[in-house]
């Protein structure tokens, strides 16, 4: 297992990533990408080029504290093409009356 990165100079990028499935993350990382693995348990750390990877899962709130992500955006209810045509002015006519008849 490698160390953490520590370049005498220069920069170190950190990425966190959020997966569901930590141990799929961490081999991409480490088979397909060439990362080395520092810590295989949650969360997990590959060190790949000048950068630590961290990959964790999401976490719920603990009930003691406010919730600590963002909320979700309300979903819209799906529109059908009657609600999004839009308005037209209205005619003189009024809805009771008949259509002009053509001349034959």
């Amino acid at each position: 297992m490698a160390t953490l990165p520590n370049p005498a100079n220069g920069i170190l990028l950190t990425h966190l990533l959020v997966s569901r499935d930590v141990a799929r993350a961490r081999l991409f990382y480490t088979e397909v990408l060439g990362g080395e693995p520092v810590a295989m348990t949650r969360p997990a750390i590959v060190a790949l080029a000048n950068s630590w990877i961290v990959i964790t899962t999401e976490a719920g709130p603990t009930g003691t504290s406010r919730q600590s992500s963002s909320p979700r955006p309300p979903t819209a209810a799906p529109r059908s093409a009657a609600t999004c045509a839009t308005p037209t002015a209205t005619s003189p006519r009024s809805a009771s009356s008949q259509p002009p008849r053509r001349a034959s």
